[in-house]
């Protein structure tokens, strides 16, 4: 099938054909996310991401640098028997 007889048939509804193209063409994917109107409700419903490309570098460093409140292990932990 191709996109200019998929993306119509896309936007209407189930269409076999026309989802199995959806499954094999990276093209028609972008296309539809941008056209397709449930996908504008459904990325207003779900609201700001928590973490930005800022903030998520940040957040990441500091709860690995978290202390734990063990105390460190210093020396050779292994035991001669």
């Amino acid at each position: 099938m191709r996109c200019e007889d998929a993306r119509p048939l896309l936007l209407k509804g189930q269409h076999a054909e026309a989802e199995a193209h959806l499954e094999s063409c990276e093209i028609c994917f972008g296309w539809l996310e941008a056209h397709d109107p449930i996908v504008a409700v459904l990325q207003a419903a779900r609201g700001p991401s928590v973490f930005t490309a800022t903030s998520w570098p940040a957040a990441s460093s500091t709860a690995r640098h978290t202390p734990r409140g063990r105390p460190a292990v210093t020396g050779s932990t292994s035991r001669n028997l």
